[in-house]
């Protein structure tokens, strides 16, 4: 069985300003002896023994995160027998970054890598105790994101309630929304839509800071962006959403639109949708009012048909368009074995319409009429103030997104094996061959996941049934490659 490393991370709180910035700064690595210790290999606590998430060492909080497969890779040149490769002044010298931020984005906590010159300063001379042993002591899984209880992060964050991220009154520096830095991170994951993103990424920020100003609701209405992300299945128009919106910290729903349904039909009420996303707020009124709504599938609800099932088409989306005007509603929260009535105000709400709108999105610009022709009702094309369009990848795209994109469907495998300690290698005939088939199927970015899960199909029996000790990713669909 391979040797598992743990990162020992300190923890201190620190202070820039008038703000706190929760910091971990990386001090050493450690090697598996036994099955709960670690030894540290290195620097000041060279020898000393730590559990998984040790806290002990003098007056400072200490975590340990796993190694993951990748990093052991690149530390030894992808021969893991080199393990003697594995120290501290190795892996400073491949990775970059020293220090990390902890973020809190929605009612989730990640760690941001940093080389912020006066975050690390101010980290040096620090005299704030980090804000609990427990916290880091829960931190689980993938060190680049995680989870914790929201108790600790409300701890953690110094707030009564965990998922208030700022004063809606306090006045927010256009700079604070760190758009550059939410641009590269979603170039990572999403490959092929730059300008899309940054198109989409600028306005979601425009909305957002315009619901946490002091405009009149009806001012906030007519400035704020209505969006319709319009493109071929595939093309990672709800990706794209759900990544913009985990950035900013608010809360947000998906919603499939075609299971919604005028009052009186079976089927979920337009009224649920806010119900989803005040339960999404941790039923936190105030921050339920700068969330974003994702409404997908829109098309489908559009789309023109025999004139029965238009009638609760057209309804339907007289439903949407009540929530999408900005006005206090009134809606009912279930309490217990109780329903409570509560009125919310939906103007300052992100509204986000996706649909593959597939019999018009080959034209070369697609206004309301074109909207309207196909079967949206007027009122509800009229308030689309942006649409951005999704395309195909190119096979360049594809082979960008299996290969490097931070959530290529291989990236995560290889991840979730680590755990287990089982090595996956992949060869570029393998690569090739999934994005030529999925290109040639035009089904988009999902198809790569679709056709490794299909090839993995005949060996994941085997794998949890302990009969592998690793795993190889070959050309051919099918065959006894695998060991």
């Amino acid at each position: 069985m391979s040797k598992t490393y743990l990162k020992i991370y300190s923890y201190k709180q620190i202070k820039i300003g008038s703000e706190m910035i929760d910091v971990l700064h990386l001090e050493d690595l450690a090697l598996a002896e036994g099955e709960k210790q670690y030894k540290i290999l290195s620097g000041k606590y060279d020898g000393k023994f730590v559990d998984r998430f040790g806290n002990d060492f003098e007056e400072h909080d200490f975590c340990g995160l796993p190694i993951t497969l990748i990093e052991k890779n690149v530390l030894t040149d992808f021969n893991l027998e080199d393990t003697y490769k594995i120290n501290l002044e190795s892996y400073k010298s491949k990775y970059e970054y020293e220090y990390c931020i902890i973020d809190k984005i929605g009612n989730e906590v990640r760690l941001r890598e940093t080389d912020d010159k006066k975050i690390i300063e101010a980290y040096g001379r620090s005299v704030y105790p980090s804000v609990a042993k427990e916290l880091m002591s829960k931190i689980e899984g993938n060190p680049n994101s995680f989870s914790l209880p929201a108790d600790l992060v409300s701890k953690m964050l110094g707030h009564e309630d965990s998922l208030t991220l700022q004063d809606s009154n306090k006045f927010i520096s256009i700079k604070d929304y760190n758009i550059s830095e939410k641009y590269s991170a979603l170039r990572a994951k999403i490959i092929g839509l730059d300008n899309e993103l940054r198109v989409l990424l600028a306005n979601i920020s425009k909305n957002i800071s315009l619901s946490y100003t002091e405009l009149e609701a009806s001012k906030v209405k007519e400035l704020k962006s209505n969006i319709l992300i319009l493109g071929p299945r595939g093309t990672g128009k709800t990706f794209m959403i759900e990544s913009v919106a985990e950035l900013f910290g608010v809360p947000f729903t998906i919603e499939d639109s075609t299971r919604y349904t005028p009052a009186a039909y079976a089927g979920s009420s337009v009224e649920d949708i806010l119900i989803n996303l005040y339960n999404n707020s941790g039923e936190n009124k105030e921050l339920f009012e700068h969330g974003i709504i994702f409404l997908d599938e829109i098309d489908k609800i559009c789309k023109k048909c025999d004139s029965k099932e238009y009638a609760i088409k057209e309804a339907t989306q007289n439903g949407l368009l009540t929530i999408m005007r900005g006005t206090k509603l009134n809606i009912k929260i279930r309490k217990g074995f109780t329903e409570v009535p509560l009125t919310v105000d939906t103007s300052k709400l992100t509204f986000v319409l996706s649909g593959a709108f597939e019999e018009i999105i080959d034209k070369d610009n697609i206004t309301s009429d074109d909207l309207i022709q196909y079967g949206m009702i007027p009122q509800l094309a009229d308030r689309i103030t942006l649409s951005i369009r999704t395309k195909n990848p190119t096979r360049e795209n594809l082979k960008e997104a299996l290969v490097n994109g931070s959530f290529s469907y291989i990236k995560l495998l290889e991840e979730y094996l680590s755990i287990y300690n089982i090595p996956l290698e992949v060869n570029e005939e393998f690569i090739d061959n999934i994005v030529d088939i999925a290109y040639s199927s035009n089904s988009g970015y999902r198809g790569l996941s679709r056709m490794i899960t299909e090839y993995l199909n005949d060996i994941l029996f085997d794998l949890y049934d302990g009969k592998m000790e690793s795993i190889s990713l070959v050309r051919e669909l099918k065959g006894d490659n695998n060991e």
